[in-house]
């Protein structure tokens, strides 16, 4: 077993970058690498989002596993951090840096 999949997971975060400022009310571009090929592959993911420190709520459910998709970045939050989380091994999961909604 690789202990770096097991503990990391196959996803990666690429953007939003920690420290980045998203405008509230528009769409914003979520980009996520696969760090390697699960068997069987993640089709779906899921876009999470916490805001301000609150419990991550669903923010595009259901999308393809293709590396990138936008979002609506919704209502200002000075604390804001992104969650991918793989559709069928919801155990596996990336997590962004923080960033805030202005």
């Amino acid at each position: 077993m690789n202990l770096d999949r097991a503990v990391v997971g196959p996803l990666a975060i690429i953007a939003p970058a920690a420290g980045q400022v998203w405008n509230a009310g528009t769409n914003q571009l979520v980009q996520w690498a696969n760090r390697f090929v699960m068997n069987p592959p993640v089709a779906t993911v899921s876009i999470e989002i916490s805001r301000n420190n609150l419990p991550f709520v669903a923010l595009a459910p259901g999308r393809l596993n293709n590396g990138l998709c936008f979002v609506p970045a919704g209502p200002a939050a000075v604390l804001a951090q992104l969650r991918i989380r793989c559709d069928g091994a919801p155990n596996f999961f990336a997590e962004s840096g923080v960033f805030s909604v202005q």
